[in-house]
């Protein structure tokens, strides 16, 4: 299997300019993706509007307190209103955080803030702003990310593929055992898409990283030389072994 971060790059190029009316691979049939709790819409990612478009609320919020500099053609407008911008750009190389978490876009929300700690308040400030994956809503979207164990390889000949699942949801540092499934597996000729959910813990949870959780898909036919993809996200993601 190809490395994580070529397939990463290529599939980054087929997102970004080989899209369709129809949205990009892997298109949700809502028209919506999701980028750290952010709506994406499909048009945003096939008619982007860059943000050198911003009326002169969007411009003065590029001046609020605490906003990077940035080079307006680079990035996209999600949306507008008098109280928010919300802005995405797309990675020049997808950042690898480990365990699966492979990142392709940046997102960055401005806000006016109406506080009497805040200078010239109403002002713009920063919000929010960091790397994500896209990710299809509904079951398993953004629920976790997935490897391949690579305790257990897979060959050819495999008509079982071991995983290794790691919730993103906080979990007080805790494994998902018991609440990891298969919410759609789709096996062609050519490829193995699967979307893997993880059902959060109920109670009040704290963060620390979570531990990966092994978790077995079964085939109906063997592997072979099919791609194996997650796709939870979009475009749909190689899944390989860990990165060290």
């Amino acid at each position: 299997m190809r490395r994580q971060t070529a397939l990463c790059g290529a599939l980054l190029a087929t997102l970004a300019g080989c899209a369709t009316g129809a949205g990009p691979a892997g298109a949700s049939s809502s028209g919506t993706y999701d980028c750290m709790g952010t709506p994406i819409s499909a048009e945003t990612l096939t008619d982007p509007r860059p943000a050198t478009e911003l009326d002169a609320t969007g411009r003065a919020a590029l001046d609020g307190l605490e906003v990077p500099p940035i080079d307006p053609a680079a990035w996209t407008i999600v949306s507008t209103a008098p109280q928010e911008v919300v802005l995405l750009r797309a990675l020049a190389e997808p950042d690898d955080h480990g365990a699966g978490d492979v990142r392709t876009h940046e997102r960055m929300v401005i806000t006016l803030v109406d506080a009497p700690n805040i200078p010239g308040s109403p002002a713009w400030m920063l919000s929010a702003l960091g790397s994500c994956a896209l990710t299809v809503p509904g079951p398993g979207g953004g629920t976790a990310t997935v490897t391949l164990d690579p305790a257990a390889p897979v060959s050819p000949a495999s008509t079982a593929v071991a995983l290794l699942v790691t919730e993103t949801a906080c979990n007080s540092g805790q494994d998902a055992a018991g609440r990891v499934e298969v919410t759609s597996l789709q096996e062609t000729g050519s490829t193995v898409e699967v979307v893997i959910a993880v059902s959060p813990r109920r109670g009040d949870q704290t963060c620390p990283s979570n531990p990966p959780t092994p978790f077995t898909v079964d085939l109906d036919e063997p592997l072979g030389d099919r791609l194996l993809l997650d796709a939870s996200t979009v475009p749909p993601r190689p899944i390989t072994v860990p990165t060290p």
